[in-house]
């Protein structure tokens, strides 16, 4: 069979290309499609369906498994392979991710405060009522390292920025052992974290200035208040949701740095920040960032549909749609977008993305995921460019701290092996 001239970089492929993948017959890419196995794309205005290539990968690289133990591993590994971590942090089922077995939409649509969910994705104790954490103000030479960036200009990278006050943060508080012996737990460093990092998008603000938590602030006014836009309930209400709905997703490409760092025994503070940066990447936060140029550019939902769902003319799928794990939608995206037209006045440019999601779920059967809802929300909230993706960071850090404090307790060190493949030469 000859050989796909398949684009690596393509999202869908023709029938033809699928089937050459694959090195199967067209009845057998039906089973797939058939079973679930392999998620297919009917374009409303032609008789011919587009197919996921990476469905189409993940088939090709268990086909593989089977024939090699030396790519189990491999396959585990890659995307929604084989589980390769036990946690009892946080499980995905259909509905949704559940944080310690509870649901995390229902959290969100309940009103649920950020701050008890990083205690029970922290401790497993959930405090069914408004939390608020003691303000634990940074030390001094964290305050210097703030003060020196308030030079920077329009344009400060978010990830940066976070990833660097986190590692300062962390150089403020000693060595582990320092920190041990002075009775400093891996929460209290959640905790001042969050706190901490909150003020970094003040940054991102008209201010371009750190702006400190406040005592008696919830993470959620503290944002509102950094990123210079109203703090009234509905406002906070659809902040919060965010946070709670970014807070954990098993084991993402960051969480799993986060605890291989950890089982390395490095500090909390180094753990999180090799967690932000490998978030802030183009598969993964720079999506938010792509999302937020889009709908700059393009307004009205003609201008969306025709520029950017998929046809026989591009085999491209723009990021923030159809989340593997979730083949029915992303149940975080539906929530958040249900909360920010309960709260948030609908405008001309919002009903245009409105009426595109719709027409994308409809006839394209593409869903919206949290990465489009968190974006929509920052247009729905007149937010500061670029801080889309830092909202979804900063609610993941309460994940991330769980998994290390997890992965401190397994006690092993987490060190795959590779498999070499001989270059020929």
């Amino acid at each position: 069979m000859e050989k796909s001239e398949t684009k690596q970089d393509e999202d869908y492929v023709s029938r033809a290309e699928a089937v050459a993948l694959l090195g199967v017959k067209a009845d057998t890419l039906y089973s797939y499609v058939s079973r679930g196995l392999i998620r297919r794309l009917r374009h409303p205005n032609s008789r011919h369906s587009l197919y996921f290539k990476e469905d189409i990968d993940k088939i090709r690289t268990r086909s593989e498994a089977r024939r090699s133990e030396g790519v189990v591993a491999a396959g585990a590994i890659l995307y929604g392979g084989e589980p390769v971590i036990a946690t009892s942090i946080t499980e995905i089922a259909p509905a949704g991710q559940l944080y310690r077995g509870r649901l995390a939409v229902e959290l969100a649509q309940q009103g649920t405060c950020f701050e008890a969910v990083a205690e029970l994705l922290w401790s497993g104790i959930f405090i069914d009522e408004s939390t608020v954490w003691k303000f634990d103000p940074p030390q001094c030479e964290f305050q210097t390292m703030t003060a020196s960036m308030s030079k920077l200009g329009a344009g400060a990278n978010i990830h940066e920025l976070l990833s660097i006050l986190t590692l300062s943060l962390g150089m403020s508080r000693g060595s582990l052992s320092d920190r041990v012996s002075r009775g400093i737990t891996a929460t209290s460093e959640g905790r001042q974290l969050i706190q901490a990092l909150t003020g970094c998008f003040a940054f991102m603000s008209g201010k371009r200035a750190y702006r400190p938590f406040k005592e008696g602030e919830s993470v959620a006014k503290a944002m509102a208040r950094s990123l210079g836009i109203s703090s009234s309930p509905q406002v906070l209400r659809v902040l919060n949701a965010s946070f709670v709905l970014s807070a954990d997703h098993e084991l993402s490409p960051a969480t799993f740095s986060a605890r291989i760092a950890a089982s390395g025994e490095a500090d909390m503070h180094s753990c999180i920040a090799s967690a932000i940066c490998t978030h802030s990447g183009a598969r993964i936060a720079r999506a938010c960032d792509h999302l937020e140029d889009v709908f700059s550019k393009m307004a009205t939902k003609t201008h969306l549909v025709k520029n950017l769902l998929p046809s026989e003319k591009t085999s491209r799928a723009i990021p923030g749609f159809n989340h593997p794990l979730y083949p029915k939608g992303d149940p975080r995206a539906n929530c958040l977008l249900q909360i920010i037209k309960e709260n948030i006045t609908v405008t001309k440019r919002l009903e245009g993305i409105y009426d595109f999601l719709d027409i994308a779920a409809r006839q394209y059967q593409i869903y919206p995921r949290i990465e489009m809802a968190i974006v929509v929300m920052a247009v729905a909230l007149g937010l500061p460019s670029r801080t889309a993706a830092g909202i979804y960071t900063l609610g993941r850090t309460a994940g991330w701290v769980a998994h290390v404090i997890e992965q401190r307790l397994t006690g092993y060190l987490i060190r795959p092996r590779a498999k070499f493949m001989s270059t020929g030469r």
